[in-house]
């Protein structure tokens, strides 16, 4: 990675971070101001994409039109994609639209973090020396005072100025700011990546960038940042949460022996389901198709060229992705809105059979969130990638 994109992926990462702060501060203060510089913000981004657009129109039609210029019927989808993303922006943006897609989201409770329980105090020593001897035989331990404070502790008074504090199920409130940036950046950002695709040859496209760019671990590292740094940033740490409180919003608990059984069993469950799906793909797909639609992955797979790489692909595409679809969006968006968000943003396997093999590695990972923890979903997704890394450098070896 250069100094100029390590330098822009840096200050995306600030102003992404800015963005959801300011978005977060209108929630927290209900300050106009910050309503309005967020919803500015992503008109003039979606503003950006008709531009996009627009210049792709121009490119294609010119007279003659230069090499990288995309082909006619590329560029009018392009635009009209970008126009799309435009009015789903601005629209995004108006309380009666959000209020519609609660149908589709889970709804909103608010659920408070609910802290450590404290310590219970008993308000003598347990086992006090005093008073009557119910049984002397056992060294004076029960008297009748004793009778009277254990009472006493196992029905403390509930004080007013604590709450009492239930599990609730969070869910997407259309009445927050927060939540109305996070759903418009899943637009923007899915919507730019289909704009790309679409303008730049579709899987070659991306077969052909995986090629050109490569992998490398610190590029891959600076590459995961935001979706590592964002996730933070959005669920209020250091403004409604402690490190502790962003920690279990995101689902980052403990992994335990149980967490890594249940690792090592969904991932090799999913490699199982990868290997059926591949087989039927290829089975029932003619040759030339099959290799058309395999050249991104495959691609991707050539780029991985030491155990180093594969290894720093594997732990940050699994920490990345889940901390950001299964520890941040997941509690807010839903089970299968998240798993379907996940499976669009795979462009390398746009529009092929392989979006079903990733929907059911969402569904795996989002039943694992669910059902265990972040961690969890983290170690079996690592797991998941990993061993098919390995195998692709291992098995030219043996060939």
């Amino acid at each position: 990675m250069t100094p100029e994109e390590f330098a822009f992926v840096f200050g995306a990462v600030l102003a992404l971070a800015a963005l959801i702060w300011t978005a977060d501060y209108a929630d927290r203060r209900q300050a106009s101001w910050a309503r309005w510089v967020v919803r500015l913000t992503v008109w003039g981004a979606a503003l950006l994409y008709v531009v996009q657009g627009v210049d792709a129109l121009f490119a294609a039609y010119a007279e003659p039109p230069s090499a990288d210029a995309p082909s006619v019927v590329a560029a009018q989808v392009g635009f009209a994609l970008s126009v799309a993303i435009a009015v789903a922006v601005f629209a995004l943006t108006f309380a009666a639209v959000r209020r519609r897609l609660v149908r589709i989201f889970p709804p909103f409770c608010p659920a408070a973090d609910i802290p450590d329980p404290p310590v219970p105090t008993s308000p003598a020593p347990l086992f006090p020396q005093e008073g009557t001897p119910l049984f002397p035989q056992q060294l004076n331990y029960y008297t009748d005072r004793t009778v009277v404070m254990l009472g006493a502790a196992a029905t403390p008074p509930v004080s007013s100025a604590v709450p009492v504090l239930t599990p609730t199920v969070r869910g997407f409130n259309p009445a927050s700011e927060l939540h109305t940036l996070a759903l418009i950046l899943i637009v923007l950002a899915l919507g730019g990546q289909f704009m790309s695709f679409v303008l730049d040859s579709g899987l070659s496209g991306v077969a052909e960038e995986f090629k050109s760019n490569g992998l490398s671990i610190s590029g891959l590292l600076i590459n995961s940042l935001p979706l590592v740094v964002l996730p933070f940033v959005g669920v209020g740490l250091g403004t409604r949460r402690t490190w502790r409180q962003a920690l279990r919003r995101l689902g980052l608990g403990r992994l335990g022996w149980n967490g890594v059984r249940v690792a090592l069993g969904t991932a090799f469950i999913l490699l199982f389901w990868m290997v059926s799906v591949g087989i039927l793909w290829q089975l029932l797909t003619p040759q030339d198709l099959y290799e058309e639609q395999t050249q991104a992955t495959d691609a991707l797979a050539r780029s991985v060229t030491t155990l180093g790489v594969a290894f720093t692909l594997a732990a940050t595409a699994a920490v990345g992705e889940e901390i950001t679809f299964r520890g941040a969006l997941q509690p807010v968006f839903g089970f299968w809105p998240t798993a379907l968000c996940f499976t669009l943003f795979h462009a390398q396997y746009a529009f092929t059979p392989a979006w079903l093999l990733i929907f059911g590695v969402a569904v795996a990972l989002g039943w694992v969130r669910q059902r265990y923890n972040t961690t969890t979903a983290i170690l079996t997704h690592f797991l998941y990638n990993f061993i098919q890394l390995l195998a692709a450098l291992s098995l030219p070896a043996f060939f």
